[in-house]
């Protein structure tokens, strides 16, 4: 499984954590201004932000290997957004909000992750 890597050492009764950067595979273009979500003890979500331009992909990090998967979902198509926000209910993903160039975005969009489809959340 996965290892953080974390050094622990006892200075009084409080252990030392140092972050590190583990290799990856298959890793996406470097961000900013995305969202990311727990989908299990073992999986992440992330959704959009800024690499070269703004991005509406959605990419899976399995943390026991660090490998990325790129999501290929369905439905309706996503406006590239940046500082939405996601959250995980059962099998569900709700993206809201964040901006779209220099606009702000006010959708709810939600992805169902048995079916990788997204669909527009009617106002």
């Amino acid at each position: 499984g996965f290892h953080s890597g974390a050094v622990h050492s006892r200075r009084g009764k409080d252990p030392i954590l140092r972050w590190y950067k583990p290799a990856q595979q298959n890793a996406p273009a470097p961000r900013w201004g995305h969202a990311c979500v727990a989908l299990s003890k073992t999986r992440l979500l992330v959704v959009g932000g800024v690499t070269d331009s703004v991005s509406s992909e959605s990419f899976v990090l399995n943390l026991e290997d660090m490998s990325w998967t790129l999501l290929e979902c369905q439905g309706v198509s996503i406006l590239p957004t940046w500082k939405h926000t996601i959250v995980r209910h059962n099998n569900l993903v709700f993206r809201y909000g964040g901006r779209s160039g220099s606009k702000f975005v006010g959708d709810v969009h939600v992805l169902d992750l048995d079916k990788l489809v997204w669909e527009l959340v009617p106002a």
